[in-house]
């Protein structure tokens, strides 16, 4: 794999825990401003549907509140909001 193709797979978390199954926020080093989302998938149909269309390649998932915080703090420490 050539250091391109690393860079373009590397993600950093940037909220949440930092190892494990847990939710989380991370960033792509190759695509600033691009965010990563791991969490619960939100499994009920109606939720789902309350948001509009879902295309087949993506998925619903659900974060707590605190991991949304971190993320916004780290967006603000950042100078992106």
């Amino acid at each position: 794999m050539s250091d391109r193709d690393e860079r373009e797979y590397r993600l950093e978390v940037v909220a949440g825990c930092d190892e494990g199954p847990c939710p989380k926020v991370g960033r792509r080093a190759a695509r600033p401003g691009h965010w990563v989302v791991q969490g619960a998938r939100v499994p009920n149909r109606d939720e789902r549907n309350a948001l509009g269309h879902i295309p087949p390649h993506e998925d619903v998932v659900e974060i707590p509140h605190d991991v949304a915080i971190e993320f916004a703090r780290k967006l603000r420490d950042e100078g992106l909001i």
